[in-house]
């Protein structure tokens, strides 16, 4: 190996009969394949590794395989933000001409984004009092895509009863959205009491020190290769914030 191939390629990996304890982040946006067949058995989900910095890189797999398995999901999503996650439901779950039934009492973000941005995508969306099963069932049309709740309203804290609300739904074909960020999966799991997906602004009570901002969505193994947004060194940060998880709960 020349001088010039040396300096731009040496220096790379170090071998070693130990691993760290904690996870190095991935400051990356490109990864070296062997050949073009492995590039394909990567990208087809055939093998496990990763393509490209923007569908995640192995801080995002460690967070997302954490709170899936916590939730007892397929899969997860990672995000920037809590909505960040809100707009990778609507963009992935909905059509225009879609019609979505949501709870009257919800962060006031998410409220604004369903109804507005919602409406201007073709995405009509109807706010009803979530602490009634039969008001939601009665709103429920057609063209209903989803039903989107907060399993502990934030900032209200009101509660919807999930395992009413979930074989109602499922007999018509309509998905469930949880938001459960006022929970956690400490708290409350969506997905055990019949939910479809459940999402995180992992800001809240999975992150839990103010320090980070972070989002979520799992479910039945959602859009595989999308874009996370979520920076590696923020889903670090995040994943190490689960050994308080369990006691920051029991204490709130």
């Amino acid at each position: 190996m020349d001088f010039h191939t040396l300096a731009a390629r040496g220096g790379r990996d170090v071998p070693s009969a130990s691993r760290p304890l904690t996870p190095p982040i991935y400051q990356t946006n490109v990864y070296v394949f062997e050949d073009m067949d492995t590039v394909e058995s990567v990208w087809e989900s055939k093998k496990p590794g990763f393509v490209y910095g923007r569908y995640g890189t192995g801080n995002h797999a460690m967070l997302e395989d954490l709170v899936a398995a916590l939730e007892g999901a397929e899969a997860a999503v990672a995000c920037a933000s809590g909505m960040g996650a809100t707009t990778a439901l609507l963009f992935g779950l909905f059509a225009p001409g879609d019609h979505l039934v949501s709870a009257r009492d919800l962060y006031g973000s998410t409220a604004a984004f369903l109804g507005d941005e919602g409406r201007r995508l073709g995405v009509e969306t109807d706010f009803v009092d979530a602490t009634d099963v039969a008001a939601i069932v009665k709103a429920l049309r057609p063209t209903t895509r989803a039903v989107f709740v907060e399993a502990m309203s934030n900032p209200l804290l009101r509660l919807v009863d999930v395992p009413a609300l979930a074989p109602e739904l499922a007999r018509r074909g309509i998905e469930l959205i949880v938001d459960a960020s006022m929970a956690s999966p400490a708290v409350f799991r969506p997905l055990e009491h019949g939910a479809t997906m459940v999402m995180h602004s992992l800001t809240k009570f999975i992150s839990g020190h103010g320090d980070v901002t972070g989002g979520l969505v799992a479910g039945r193994c959602p859009w595989r290769r999308a874009s996370s947004g979520c920076p590696p060194c923020r889903a670090s940060t995040i994943r190490a914030c689960r050994r308080t998880h369990s006691t920051r709960s029991r204490r709130a």
